[in-house]
């Protein structure tokens, strides 16, 4: 290896990498200023280069005076999309903010191929272009210009924000809204002021880039996963982390693109620089490990649609189809081929986004793969063309699998960024590649027959066009049958809550790899059925862009129903209302359909933001509790013994040992910080325990995540309640009693007898958010009792009711754990509760027990009189009657 021209690529990529931070450090004001990642970056990076080099070139001005005018409408700009979108959706779901700025990306896309279409794609740069001597090496003075000016203002920017007052209040708007509004910032004025100097420095890294890598779009998307990626190693919130990021990321693609050329055949060697950020990201993201990541976070997502099946609108729409593939002329049948394939693929989205909530960029990619898959096989071993689709599926579902393992570890905004990434990576090494794939010419496979017949699209667009219609209607019944099974309910539970979904002893990691399997087997015989309709299946059409469309389809049609993926297909571009439109001669919305498609999907998520076939659900349930009770389980002890929990530097639980047993109600308490919750969190698996074990009955604990304990036998009730809201009452109750292992849904006897103790028959068709805060919380305690559990755990149980209801409550826990045989442990602040229904309690002090005992003993303990009561109080530990009240033991 040549170090000296390895450190030569290196010095070079620093121009690069000063790029991605420019472009970085504008994703992080954003993010500071309005939580949002804008996946727009690149489309204002576009914006900038061509309005940049516009006014240059084309009018004759000035650099300098150009350069002011364009960052000058890029401010502009970026506070119109605070004020008029971003501001509207701030407190919206993760993927309505994201998806909205997909949106924008998409108008700003479409705008520049209609105004600037002729632009000069590889424009001079401004800066000198000599070389200059670096430790030996000749360097374009550009690039050093280029990092010298990265580095001067990242480094004033962290400055800034570290001592100015406007920096110092986004973050303390960030970190508490209300608080820094009592304090007179105004949210929207920092809202704006941070997408004014994101987008400044968004455009400001497309003019510097254009000389680079030429104003094309998908350079500046490349540009933008590789600014995404840096940004992500500050966690979208430190201006130097992004500084970094930006330089190493650049640094190493250039010494890729060396090394690949040194030692890769030079028919391989396309695309692998494009690699760098998702191997940066699957870096970050899988070996970085947040402090609170074994909590398993709610992440808050759109409605889902019933799932209940309509035939008369599904019948109507496959008779039209129909009609279309036999009487429609060559154009109208290709259109309905199109719109057919893509209402598998927004299907496909459908069960991964709708049910899963798991955002995925490479939905495209995955397609791509399968019909590239197909393709080898056809030219390779002359694979029937009826088989074409199943081995599509197949790889598409390895391929699914792939890309949903970091989604075990990954969630949210920062999963759709890595598999961003993955689809720049297989775009650039596969589907670019003139030896893999063919390149633009494509590759060319066998004409396609189904039993001797000849289905070839070009010929018989009517024959494949029912081939491709077969594939729908299976694709529609695979959605339909997931959205009304065991493992629908599941999803729908995963994408409410995981945490609550783990404590009634759902895997997670099976469900969500559940979804992107499936969802991706669709996908994967979308990807045969586009492909193969050409007799040259180029595989440019599978690009990460085209991924980021299909999502954008998805959400205008609506990505939680399945109605939503069948209009999907229809709304497509080159599918049926592409196609009247054209026919109807509104020459400009044919000509500006995509630009027209990015607006439309901002306009869906300000206004209607569950996408056009949304609706809301029916009342009635479609898997009602069956009749019937299963047996209770046999109780066991539950010990903890020596548990301490450590968080960094901080002992929150220090040697605790506690024994609930069974047909024992013992309560928890103590003081807030005390530890008790983060002591029921490592008895329920979702804290990681320092040193100490854990055993019910005669099994251990120690090791098991928070759903095997579930199914082991702890039952667990979260102090917000943490109900599942995309679904009824009974089915949270059943959804639970599946996963103790009754398979048909029907309750064990405490969960029932608690029905009808707490009064619920009444409720089982209601939705959670139908029912008052009281309601709710009995709802999660026979939720949790639905799960058959030898032990429950109760955080807070008393929180939000009222005395009565505080005393039947208090009965109902000492009527269960006795009739029951139930071990009961209950943490609460609300004393009189905790003395009236607890046979032992335990006092927690400072992460340690202090005292363990009935209440008597405990109101008798020196300890707790000391560390609690003080001597002002001792009159009322002597009463006969006394409890420790809550202003005994103060909160």
């Amino acid at each position: 290896m040549d170090l000296r021209a390895v450190l030569q690529f290196a010095l070079l990529g620093l121009g690069v990498g000063g790029v991605y931070a420019v472009s970085a450090v504008g994703i992080v004001a954003i993010h500071r200023g309005s939580r949002t990642i804008n996946f727009a970056h690149g489309g204002i990076a576009l914006w900038g280069a061509l309005v940049f080099y516009w006014l240059r070139d084309d009018q004759g001005m000035a650099a300098g005076l150009a350069a002011v005018l364009t960052l000058l409408s890029a401010a502009v700009f970026g506070a119109a999309v605070y004020l008029l979108v971003i501001r509207i959706i701030r407190h919206r779901t993760q993927l309505s903010r994201m998806v909205a700025t997909l949106g924008i990306l998409g108008t700003l896309i479409g705008l520049a191929h209609s105004v600037f279409g002729s632009a000069q794609r590889v424009p001079d740069t401004s800066l000198p272009s000599s070389g200059v001597d670096v430790f030996g090496q000749t360097i374009p003075s550009e690039r050093i210009i280029i990092f010298a000016l990265a580095v001067v203002v990242v480094v004033a920017l962290s400055a800034w924000s570290a001592w100015a007052r406007l920096p110092l209040m986004t973050r303390a708007m960030a970190e508490h809204e209300s608080a820094a509004q009592a304090l007179g910032a105004s949210p929207h004025m920092l809202g704006s002021l941070n997408w004014v100097l994101g987008s400044v420095l968004a455009a400001a890294s497309g003019i510097l880039v254009a000389p680079i890598v030429g104003q094309f779009d998908t350079a500046m998307m490349t540009v933008m996963a590789f600014a995404l990626a840096a940004a992500l190693l500050g966690r979208f919130d430190s201006y130097l982390l992004a500084l970094a990021g930006g330089i190493a990321l650049g640094v190493g693609e250039s010494v890729v693109t060396h090394l690949v050329a040194e030692h890769v055949p030079s028919r391989f060697q396309l695309g692998w620089p494009q690699t760098v950020p998702f191997v940066a990201v699957m870096a970050i993201l899988t070996l970085r490990r947040d402090r609170a990541s074994n909590r398993l976070p709610a992440v808050p997502a759109a409605p889902v649609a019933a799932g209940l099946f309509r035939p008369i609108p599904v019948g109507l729409a496959l008779v039209g189809i129909v009609v279309v593939l036999l009487v429609g002329d060559a154009q109208w049948r290709d259109a309905a081929i199109l719109s057919i394939v893509f209402g598998i693929l927004v299907l496909s989205l459908v069960v991964l986004i709708g049910y899963a909530n798991q955002i995925s960029l490479a939905q495209m990619t995955v397609a791509g793969l399968g019909a590239y898959a197909a393709v080898r096989l056809d030219l390779d071993y002359s694979l029937p063309f009826v088989l074409a689709p199943v081995a599509g599926a197949a790889v598409g579902a390895i391929a699914g699998l792939l890309v949903g393992l970091p989604a075990l570890r990954v969630r949210g905004i920062n999963l759709g960024i890595l598999t961003m990434g993955m689809a720049v990576a297989v775009s650039g090494v596969l589907f670019e590649s003139t030896h893999y794939t063919g390149g633009i010419t494509g590759s060319q496979p066998h004409l396609p027959t189904v039993f001797g017949l000849d289905v070839d699209a070009a010929r018989y667009p009517d024959r494949y066009g029912f081939v491709a219609l077969f594939w729908l209607v299976v694709a529609g019944v695979v959605v339909a049958v997931v959205r009304r099974s065991r493992l629908g309910r599941r999803l729908l539970v995963v994408r409410t809550n995981e945490r609550a979904a783990a404590s009634v002893g759902i895997n997670i990691a099976r469900a969500k790899l559940s979804a992107f399997v499936i969802s991706s087997s669709l996908a994967g015989a979308a990807g045969v059925l586009l492909g193969f309709r050409s007799s040259s299946v180029t595989f440019t059409q599978f690009s990460f862009m085209e991924s980021i469309n299909l999502v954008s389809l998805a959400v205008i049609a609506g990505v939680t129903s399945i109605t939503g993926g069948l209009l999907g297909g229809v709304l497509a571009f080159g599918g049926l209302v592409y196609l009247l439109i054209s026919q109807l001669h509104i020459g400009f919305v044919a000509e500006n359909y995509a630009t027209i498609f990015g607006a439309a999907l901002v306009l869906t998520v300000l206004v209607h933001e569950n996408g056009v076939a949304w609706h809301k659900r029916f009342q009635n349930d479609p898997a009602p509790l069956p009749q019937g009770t299963q047996p209770a389980r046999e109780g066991g002890a539950l010990v903890a013994d020596d548990v301490t929990v450590r968080f960094g530097g901080v002992t929150a639980v220090s040697a605790a040992t506690l024994r609930a047993l069974p047909g024992i109600v013992t309560g928890l308490v103590g003081p807030n910080g005390a530890g008790k919750t983060t002591l029921l969190d490592a008895i329920g698996g979702f804290a990681p325990t320092t040193s100490g074990s854990v055993h019910l009955g005669e099994r251990s604990l120690n090791g098991d995540g928070p759903d095997v304990r579930a199914r082991s036998g702890l039952g667990r009730v979260f102090q917000a309640g943490e109900l599942f809201e995309d679904l009824t009452v009974a089915q949270n109750l059943r959804v639970a009693a599946e996963n103790a292992g009754h398979t048909d849904g029907r309750l064990p006897a405490p969960a029932h007898t608690a029905v009808e103790r707490f009064r619920l028959a009444e409720d089982l068709p209601r939705l959670p958010t139908e029912l008052p805060m009281a309601r709710r919380r009995l709802v999660g305690i026979v939720r949790a009792l639905a799960a058959n559990p030898a032990v429950l755990l109760l955080d807070e149980p008393g929180a939000g009711l009222s005395m009565t209801e505080i005393g039947e409550l208090s009965a109902n826990l000492r009527d269960l754990a006795h009739e029951e045989g139930l071990a009961v442990l209950v943490v609460d602040h609300d004393m009189a509760l905790v003395m009236s229904a607890c046979d032992r309690i335990v006092v927690l002090h400072q992460g340690q027990v202090l005292a363990d005992g009935t209440p008597e003993e405990v109101r008798a303990d020196p300890a707790v009189r000391e560390a609690y009561l003080g001597e002002a109080t001792e009159a009322v530990v002597a009463a006969p009657d006394a409890v420790l009240s809550e202003a005994a033991m103060p909160d």
